[in-house]
């Protein structure tokens, strides 16, 4: 997608989106979004901070006005100003399902929908404080009533205000839900035809409350790809490239997903079946030579991501960068010397 409107839209190599017209977006290497620069000053700019090796944001700055959250498992339990002040306490004793939340000394309850979409804001009154209503996809339907600050919005999730195109939080990655996609591809999927659908276009009777309901972690999900940095899936008859090294080096990513479309010949996907399935090599096929194969593909690539992934970093990291793609070079000599006989 290049254009929204009449708008330019750009993206980068990874398939993480960086420009809609003048907004700019920015992203870390596990594909995090870091900043959100808007057009029109700064009042709108959002800076996010989250947890070493996790999707759990732990901050986020909004022009001026800082706000640490704490969790209770998979949800934001309370959110903290700069200063320690308590800006806001949350009941949801599943995955969010909202309850309450408690600002300012006032306790106020979530009214939600079928799909967790928050529809109305109750106050111990039993007046009405906000009022919510949305497209299929999560776009708001018309203007929304927003008597008291409130995060939650769309399937339960976060809503980034000051953002464009209608932007969410879901945990893994940020949906645009004016298009009804992601701002960033699936992190397991890297055939960049399919990585940013949103719940297999299915709005009205699916969630995603993780962004990753793509076809790799449906797989990983039902215990398919147990141990393996990458595999090739089945569903509905098409082959999905799928990366399970989630918190490796990108180019690292990059090179187990070379391997797998290396045995995109060697398998046949079952046509029009709708369950995901982790396809054998075709009957007579020589697994040894097809494993082989792919084993130098992936080296190659491999050698030849080291020294642009690691060169330009310094000091720590570099070695760290270095480290990490000599133990896959390692396991790949590996299974040459095991498969290439």
């Amino acid at each position: 997608m290049t254009k929204y409107g009449t708008t330019a839209m750009e993206w980068d190599t990874w398939g993480c989106l960086t420009k809609v017209g003048s907004h700019t977006y920015f992203w870390d290497y596990t594909d995090r979004l870091t900043k959100f620069d808007h057009a029109t000053g700064t009042s709108n700019d959002a800076t996010y901070g989250y947890l070493p090796g996790s999707w759990q944001r732990y901050k986020r700055v909004q022009d001026t006005t800082v706000e640490y959250y704490i969790y209770d498992g998979d949800n934001v339990l309370a959110s903290y100003a700069s200063n320690g002040t308590l800006n806001a306490r949350y009941i949801t004793p599943g995955l969010d399902e909202n309850v309450s939340m408690t600002r300012s000394g006032n306790t106020y309850y979530y009214m939600a929908d079928g799909l967790g979409s928050i529809r109305n804001i109750g106050e111990s009154d039993e007046d009405t404080a906000n009022i919510y209503d949305y497209y299929a996809f999560g776009d708001s339907l018309a203007t929304q009533t927003q008597g008291v600050t409130n995060p939650y919005r769309f399937t339960g999730r976060e809503y980034e205000s000051g953002s464009v195109l209608d932007t969410y939080y879901y945990r893994n990655r940020y949906y645009l839900s004016a298009l009804g996609i992601f701002a960033s591809r699936d992190p397991f999927e890297y055939d960049l035809s399919r990585g940013w659908q949103y719940v297999r276009n299915n709005p009205v009777n699916l969630t995603d409350p993780w962004g990753e309901m793509g076809v790799c972690a449906e797989a990983k999900a039902k215990g398919l790809v147990n141990n393996v940095g990458g595999a090739v899936i089945c569903k509905d008859g098409k082959k999905h490239w799928c990366v399970y090294a989630e918190k490796s080096n990108e180019g690292i990513q990059y090179c187990i997903a070379m391997h797998e479309r290396d045995h995109g010949d060697d398998v046949d996907c079952p046509p029009c079946d709708p369950n995901v399935t982790r396809p054998p090599f075709k009957p007579g096929a020589d697994s040894n030579k097809e494993e082989c194969a792919a084993y130098k593909v992936e080296l190659s690539c491999l050698q030849k991501e080291k020294p642009f992934r690691c060169n330009k970093l310094r000091g720590e990291k570099r070695k760290a960068c270095q480290k990490e793609f000599d133990d896959r070079i390692a396991q790949m000599q590996q299974g040459i010397a095991r498969y290439c006989k």
